[in-house]
């Protein structure tokens, strides 16, 4: 058996001797920990101070910001509003079309469908009731059988 200072071991054990007396450890008074605290306190206070000047910085900026400009619609020359804009013309030209949604249990395809109706009513602005009629024509599947359903128990 192998041994150690002359005493046996396991051969698991370390070979290195480890004490565990009290007078090895550092003593720590009262004044120590209270030094410390004190320490920490004074800090936690200057960077909620550091805080509080960076939120008044950030308000003075957002109250001096100007809104924004709207720049209204140059006036054609010859005086008249009801003149064609060529705006308008190039924008109704333009087509755009929303996919379709299926009921599918696709929790992407059901958070983005609703999201690309809006970009699409943003450049297209409709009535409400026209944006219902719109975006149920857009329903298919599941989803479609489901919006006649609740029609007809609305209509009874």
């Amino acid at each position: 058996m192998p041994t150690r200072s002359g005493n046996p071991y396991l051969l698991g054990e370390s070979s290195q001797v480890s004490t565990t007396s009290m007078e090895s450890q550092p003593t720590v008074t009262f004044a120590d920990i209270m030094t410390r605290l004190t320490a920490i306190t004074q800090t936690v206070s200057d960077v909620r101070k550091d805080q509080q000047v960076d939120h008044e910085r950030l308000a003075k900026l957002e109250t001096s910001r100007e809104p924004p400009k709207i720049e209204e619609p140059p006036v054609p020359p010859n005086g008249n509003h009801n003149a064609p804009n060529p705006d308008d013309q190039y924008l109704k030209s333009i087509k755009l079309d929303i996919p379709t949604f299926d009921g599918r249990h696709d929790p992407q395809l059901l958070l983005d469908w609703p999201q690309q109706l809006d970009r699409y009513f943003t450049w297209n602005p409709l009535m409400k009731f026209r944006k219902v009629k719109f975006a149920s024509m857009k329903l298919t599947g599941q989803a479609s059988q489901y919006g006649t359903n609740v029609k007809s128990l609305r209509a009874s």
